[in-house]
């Protein structure tokens, strides 16, 4: 029992201390332990990876998820360049589109068949924040 309450003080620390924390740190930790396993982002086009999730849902397909920044500007009109996913059971062996949505926004993705993965709005308002940070989940065939 006296455990637990010498370990609540330290755990309080902690989080209190998170608070003065930039954003930039924040997103520095997030980037570090970001899972680059199954996906590697487009470090050259701007493109940080803050998390990810590539795995097989079922036979014949993929769900792709990802949260990814960029503190560049974002022509949203035009597909861009995230990453690529890695290893092969995870790659469409033939291009694959498919659309998603966030609120009113529509985005379309593109993956080819050598795991490249593109974004790109369709319908809606682009992100106005900067650093553009978007969250996407698609479920894609192989």
């Amino acid at each position: 029992m006296k455990s637990i309450f010498l370990k609540f003080p330290l755990a309080l620390a902690l989080v209190c201390g998170l608070s003065g924390t930039s954003r930039a740190q924040v997103n520095a930790v997030a980037m570090a332990h970001a899972d680059s396993s199954r996906f590697s982002p487009n470090s050259q086009g701007g493109w940080q990876l803050l998390n990810s999730f590539v795995a097989s849902v079922n036979t014949g397909n993929a769900q792709l998820e990802l949260i990814v920044q960029n503190n560049n500007p974002v022509n949203w009109g035009r597909l861009q360049l995230l990453g690529t996913i890695k290893g092969a059971m995870l790659i469409p062996s033939k291009p694959v589109s498919v659309t998603f949505n966030i609120l009113r926004n529509q985005y379309q993705v593109n993956i080819n068949s050598d795991g490249r993965c593109y974004v790109k709005l369709l319908n809606g308002s682009p992100p106005s924040a900067s650093p553009a940070v978007i969250p996407l989940r698609v479920v894609y065939k192989l």
